[in-house]
């Protein structure tokens, strides 16, 4: 599922940057709040004590 849906933001992104180089930046700039998301997540995800291994 993971794969499915960054295939599908990598698409899209590339093909808008094909269109117009300059929305290339916005995958930079978006890059940061993605880092911030997935370091929440992190730490979310390490909380949560899996009942069975």
């Amino acid at each position: 599922m993971y794969l499915i849906l960054v295939g599908i933001v990598l698409t899209i992104f590339t093909s808008i940057t094909f269109a117009d180089p300059n929305f290339a930046l916005s995958a930079v700039i978006l890059a940061l709040p993605a880092w911030f998301l997935v370091r929440k997540a992190k730490a979310r995800w390490d909380a949560v004590d899996p009942a069975v291994f």
